[in-house]
C-alpha cells in the first residue's frame, strides 16, 4: 500500500508561511491500496486537496472517521467527489463512534447548503465489524482515549505493509489494561510496519493537558516501543508550533527514538 499524509496539523489549520515545511492541513491520512479502492482516514481540511487529485470519472471510495471532532470532518463538505456523479463513497466507523449523524449534520442547513441526500453521489454508511475487507486490504478498529469517543485503525494488506493510525490518543490516560490492549493491536497478527501516532504535546507541555485526549513525544515512544512497531511517525501537530518548533520536536524524537520523525504534510510511505 502507498500512503499520503494529506494533512497532519491538529485542532484546527494553519495557513501562514511558517506552517508550510510540515503543513497545516487538518488531519487526512490517503491510502492507495495495492488492489482495491482509495480509502481516506479522517477528512480533515487535508482531504480537500488529495481528492482533487483522484483520477476520474468516478469510482468507490473508503472514508474511515477516528471520530467526529470538527477538525476531522471539516474538509467534508469541500470533498468534490461528493458533487460529480459515478462516485460512491462509503463512511465508515465503529458502532461507538456516530458517524452517520454527524456527517449528516455537517451537511444540513444551516451549516451547509446541500443536504447529504442531494447531492450527486452515492454516500453509504457502515458499522464495520472486528475484520473489514476492502480490497486487498483487512481494517481493524480499537477504541482509544479521548473525550467522546475514538478509534484507531490497523490497516494490513495481503502480502504487504500494515499500518496503525492512532490519532485523538491520550496514552497518559490508560490503564495497564488498556496499554497493553494497544501493543495487541500493534504486535497481531504481526508487529506492524509503521505506527502513526497523536504526538501533539512535548513531554514538558503534557502534564498542563491531562484530559485533553493527546499524547506526548515520550508517550509515542512507549507505544512504538510496547508495540514494536518498525517505525514511528507523530501526527496532530499542535496548531501552535510552527516549522523551526517542529525541527525541534524532530530532534528530539531522534533522541528517543531511532528513525522516528514527525509526519509532514504530502509525506509519501510505499508500505
Amino acid at each position: 500500500m502507498r500512503i499520503r499524509f494529506a494533512g497532519v496539523r491538529g485542532s484546527w489549520p494553519r495557513t501562514a508561511p511558517r506552517f508550510a515545511q510540515y503543513g497545516g492541513d487538518t488531519t487526512c491520512l490517503q491510502v492507495t491500496p495495492r488492489d482495491g479502492p482509495t480509502v481516506f482516514v479522517d477528512a480533515g481540511t487535508g482531504i480537500t486537496a488529495a481528492a482533487e487529485l483522484l483520477p476520474r470519472p468516478g469510482g468507490d471510495l473508503l472514508l474511515l472517521l477516528t471520530h467526529t471532532h470538527h477538525d476531522h470532518l471539516q474538509g467534508f463538505p469541500s470533498l468534490s467527489p461528493l458533487y460529480e456523479p459515478g462516485w460512491r463513497l462509503t463512511v465508515a466507523a465503529p458502532e461507538f463512534v456516530p458517524a452517520e449523524a454527524a456527517v449528516r449534520k455537517l451537511m444540513e442547513p444551516p451549516l451547509w447548503p446541500l443536504a447529504l441526500d442531494s447531492l450527486r453521489s452515492t454516500v453509504a454508511f457502515r458499522q464495520l465489524s472486528a475484520v473489514f475487507a476492502w480490497g486487498s486490504l483487512e481494517i481493524r478498529h480499537l477504541a482509544v482515549p479521548h473525550p467522546g469517543a475514538c478509534s484507531a485503525y490497523r490497516l494490513d494488506e495481503s502480502g504487504g505493509g500494515s499500518l496503525v493510525f492512532a490519532t485523538d490518543i491520550e496514552w497518559g490516560a490508560w490503564d495497564d489494561a488498556g496499554r497493553a490492549a494497544f501493543a495487541r493491536f500493534c504486535r497481531e497478527p504481526r508487529p506492524v510496519d509503521l505506527l502513526v501516532m497523536d504526538g501533539q504535546f512535548t513531554d514538558e507541555e503534557i502534564p498542563a493537558r491531562r484530559g485533553w485526549g493527546h499524547s506526548s513525544l515520550g508517550d509515542c515512544v512507549a507505544a512504538a516501543r510496547a508495540g514494536g512497531a518498525g517505525r514511528l511517525l507523530t501526527t496532530h501537530h499542535s496548531p501552535d508550533r510552527d516549522d523551526a518548533a517542529m525541527v525541534a520536536v524532530e530532534a528530539t524524537l531522534a533522541t528517543l527514538l531511532a528513525g522516528a520523525a514527525a509526519a509532514r504534510q504530502g509525506q509519501e510511505l510505499e508500505l
